[in-house]
């Protein structure tokens, strides 16, 4: 949700939404995304250095409650803004980009698109019958991250079982850089696709 994310959603007539997922650990639903480490608790574990939840410390747990927590935020959004339920789109980065795969997957029929920036996809398995067939997915890397070939394993991989995807490499860019130097491009997508 860095300043170009807002400046992109306000020019664009988004409303623009962020989710911790639970924590930081949190991988918005995405197996593996606490990797099989317990999240830190006791005293002075709240705070800035470790917002969001911390009473859980059970991996699967965190993820589960990371998914729902996600979910919770976007039905709150829902209910409480004017949302045209066919330009409702997902975004997120790193981890939150793994996170935005494997939500759009499996709440596909809710977007009308999802981009994933620099996504740390560890846990998706894609399969042929992919939702994502059916959602217009936009992938993003900076030619600088040390993600790179990860992604483009990834985006291979959807090549391969024919899953319908756009596919950007930016130069210039490395992993944190890609979130605000992707954004108009992101918008760009966004604003190609409605259900």
């Amino acid at each position: 949700m860095r300043t170009q994310c807002v400046e992109e959603a306000e020019k664009n007539g988004f409303i623009l939404v962020g989710t911790m997922g639970y924590s930081p650990s949190g991988s918005f639903g995405m197996p593996m995304g606490t990797m099989g480490r317990k999240l830190p608790t006791g005293p002075g574990m709240s705070g800035r250095n470790n917002p969001g939840g911390k009473k859980e410390t059970d991996p699967a747990k965190v993820v589960e409650l990371s998914e729902k927590d996600a979910m919770n935020v976007l039905e709150i959004a829902r209910k409480e803004f004017n949302v045209d339920d066919s330009r409702i789109y997902l975004m997120g980065h790193s981890l939150g980009g793994g996170g935005a795969l494997h939500l759009g997957q499996k709440y596909s029929s809710i977007w009308a698109g999802v981009a994933a920036l620099a996504p740390g996809a560890f846990g998706i398995q894609w399969t042929a019958d992919s939702k994502f067939k059916e959602v217009p997915l936009y992938i993003v890397v900076g030619e600088g991250d040390t993600m790179i070939a990860s992604v483009r394993n990834l985006t291979a991989q959807l090549k391969s079982l024919n899953i319908p995807h756009e596919y950007r490499e930016l130069s210039g860019m490395d992993h944190g850089s890609i979130i605000g130097g992707s954004m108009p491009d992101v918008f760009r997508f966004f604003n190609q696709h409605t259900k």
